[in-house]
């Protein structure tokens, strides 16, 4: 029962982590996607850059508050995804991307299907 026990909370570590990792790649990405400054997206949060900098980099975890915060100053609207999807921050680029590709004359849209390889 021990062992059992022992390997659900190592379970449940590597879940917490995993998350822990894809919360601080979307929030650097978001950042950076955004052409903010860390002290730009910390001042937008409300918090100091050297907090957002810890939780970029993994030394810390933001509470319930501080997502609130963020969420708020990065216009998150789907907390959920961001903690959980690797792509979330991609999302909103992906439509446009796609629009932008596909108003591009066809001489153009070849050269980058030549250079990406085929888009369905």
């Amino acid at each position: 029962m021990e062992q059992l026990v022992c390997r659900n909370c190592l379970i449940l570590l590597s879940m917490r982590e995993r998350q822990q990792t894809i919360f601080r790649d979307n929030l650097i990405h978001l950042r950076q996607t955004l052409g903010l400054s860390q002290e730009e997206a910390a001042r937008k949060i409300g918090i100091k850059r050297s907090r957002l900098a810890s939780y970029e980099e993994g030394r810390a975890t933001p509470g319930p508050d501080i997502l609130v915060k963020i969420c708020d100053g990065l216009s998150i609207t789907d907390l959920y995804a961001f903690l959980t999807d690797p792509s979330y921050s991609l999302r909103p680029y992906m439509p446009t991307l796609e629009q932008r590709y596909r108003a591009l004359p066809e001489k153009e849209r070849k050269l980058i299907d030549l250079l990406l390889g085929d888009i369905p």
